[in-house]
């Protein structure tokens, strides 16, 4: 590689990342005019500065010397929860090159400031081997409410302006999970619940106002109920049961002794408990089912009505952790009867990332091909 091959390398990435030459020089410690000089040509890093110029690039070495970057074009796709965020780097066929997973980026949860630095951290690891990406789909947890959605997209188009990027609600993951996600119905179940209409243009939400007022319907919301019966049963209002048995041996103490430890643990602490409805409801606590029945009852509630009220035809599909217990999944489908197709996700969610950004970029493709790649490549 000649020394005006390698400035023009430079002055690329440094481009696509959006950082100015005098942001890089100063990672460097160097003056702006020295990296002027290696982007024109007239002079070039040393082997030693080499490396830290890679790092303030977010590239490896062998992708700035590598003459020979390929024309193989690359997509990242994210799907943010509240607890867990999964990114995929991936081609247009849907083969998966990457993958990474970092901490919750709901921005309810954690802010904007700390949801943009563990993004970008992620997507910068990404990157770091792979140049030509031509789009960044975001679908984050919490990006419908207020301004959070442009906002993040606000900060992702200044640390990658030379890409596409969009930020949207993570139930588009969800309703790209559906063969059909032209327009549809979709729920979230998870720490908190929510259910959207698409109509293949605009969505429209029904409940997630957030664990504190959503009522019921989420894991928060069972968490929470199997904890007040241990409380109940402690304080001999109701019968010790083996809900409240479970609990208290998860808490290590009775419910009460523990109440500022449960309080401190917040919302994700209180939705962990959730799990033990289920224990305690296949094993034939009737005060376990009944907590497992009203947050279906909630769901099904959100669903039928969404499913009146919009023009989306009869079909839901249904994510979230908690609908990986049989038990809810038979709840839900009773409750909500045959005139509605309930679909229960039988992918992770970062397959309907990987699809929408798919269709945001005009792409051509399968559904049962993508899906039969995505299965191949994600589990590797």
């Amino acid at each position: 590689m000649t020394q005006k091959e390698l400035g023009k390398r430079i002055k690329t990435f440094r481009e696509m990342r959006g950082m100015t030459q005098a942001e890089v020089a100063a990672d460097l410690k160097l003056v702006p005019q020295t990296l002027s000089k290696w982007e024109r040509g007239l002079s070039s890093p040393s082997i030693c500065e080499l490396p830290s110029l890679c790092r303030a690039l977010g590239i490896n070495l062998s992708l700035l010397l590598d003459e020979d970057t390929g024309h193989e074009e690359y997509m990242i796709a994210i799907d943010g929860g509240a607890t867990k965020t999964d990114l995929v780097l991936f081609t247009r066929e849907g083969v998966i090159v990457k993958k990474v997973s970092t901490g919750g980026t709901n921005p309810n949860v954690i802010g904007i400031d700390a949801c943009e630095t563990l993004l970008c951290s992620a997507i910068d690891s990404l990157m770091i081997s792979h140049s030509n990406v031509k789009r960044i789909y975001a679908a984050i947890a919490g990006t419908s409410s207020g301004d959070n959605g442009s906002r993040l997209f606000d900060r992702l188009k200044k640390r990658y302006p030379a890409y596409k990027i969009n930020v949207e609600s993570d139930i588009m993951n969800i309703i790209g999970l559906t063969r059909d996600n032209s327009r549809c119905s979709a729920a979230i179940v998870g720490t908190g619940s929510v259910v959207f209409a698409w109509d293949g243009k605009k969505l429209s939400r029904l409940g997630g106002w957030g664990y504190r007022f959503d009522g019921a319907g989420s894991g928060y919301d069972i968490g929470r109920d199997m904890i007040t019966l241990a409380l109940e049963a402690g304080d001999g209002i109701k019968e010790y049961s083996e809900a409240a048995r479970l609990v208290e041996i998860r808490l290590g103490s009775k419910a009460f002794c523990a109440i500022d430890k449960i309080y401190g643990g917040g919302s994700e602490y209180i939705a962990s408990f959730a799990p033990l409805a289920f224990i305690a409801a296949n094993g034939g606590d009737r005060e376990a089912m009944a907590v497992i029945e009203r947050s279906a009852e909630r769901v099904a509630m959100l669903i039928r009505e969404s499913v009146s009220r919009y023009n989306t035809g009869n079909t839901v599909i249904i994510g979230g952790g908690i609908t990986s217990e049989e038990l809810f999944r038979d709840m839900l489908k009773e409750k909500l009867g045959d005139k509605i197709n309930a679909e229960f996700a039988s992918c992770a969610p970062i397959f309907g990332a990987m699809r929408r950004c798919l269709d945001l970029s005009g792409a051509d493709y399968s559904f049962d091909s993508l899906k039969e790649k995505f299965k191949e490549s994600f589990n590797k």
